[in-house]
């Protein structure tokens, strides 16, 4: 009998069953179906069944890893950037988890505010990228909350600026100062998320140098 759940209730359910081990690749179906997922301690990827997951299958690059004595050179040699999307569009979260896991980073996401403040407080982040306007609590609220209880947080505030009045503009810079590191306005293309992310890990490398 397969088990029948909805994307975001099993991607939910792999990362609560792994700690964060693991993520989801693909859309999931039913509890026969293969997925691809990665494992964020080795970062290789592979499929599985659903149903295999939840008999308590691992990844088995893991266990050869350890078993030919390579799995701590490994994963000290290959530190995963971590990176929690917030957005209350799931089109938004599939076009930038596609974009960001293709480039190896490690990506969470989520649709509630306060969902993400709870996974963020678990287990911080290297980064945070969150839409400002949601049902639950806003960005701005996310922002303060958590730059409260975080040093050298880094997030980068969305939302599309065109539909609203020239104050508004401002008002969406304005999240810079209460913790946000910069902005990305909607619609945006892969080439200029990339680019937002890659310039904000570059200035982190650069003031650790310093």
């Amino acid at each position: 009998m397969t088990q029948k759940r909805s994307q975001d209730e099993f991607e939910l359910m792999v990362k609560d069953m792994s700690n964060g081990d693991y993520e989801v690749l693909g859309n999931y179906v039913d509890a026969l179906t293969k997925i691809y997922m990665k494992c964020n301690v080795c970062g290789y990827k592979f499929q599985m069944r659903p149903s295999r997951f939840l008999e308590g299958g691992r990844c088995k690059m893991c266990k050869k890893l350890t078993r030919l004595g390579l799995f701590d050179f490994v994963v000290s040699r290959k530190p995963l950037i971590r990176i929690l999307v917030v957005d209350d569009d799931s089109k938004i979260l599939s076009f930038c988890k596609n974009i960001l896991v293709n480039a190896e980073y490690s990506v969470t996401t989520c649709l509630h505010g306060e969902q993400a403040i709870k996974l963020y407080e678990k287990n911080p982040f290297d980064l945070i990228l969150l839409n400002l306007f949601m049902p639950d609590i806003d960005g701005i609220q996310m922002l303060v909350r958590l730059n409260n209880k975080f040093q050298n947080f880094n997030a980068i505030t969305m939302s599309s600026t065109n539909s609203y009045p020239a104050e508004f503009k401002l008002l969406f810079n304005s999240t810079k100062m209460v913790g946000a590191t910069d902005v990305l306005e909607k619609p945006f293309t892969e080439a200029q998320l990339l680019a937002k992310v890659k310039e904000i890990f570059a200035k982190k490398k650069s003031k650790k140098k310093q």
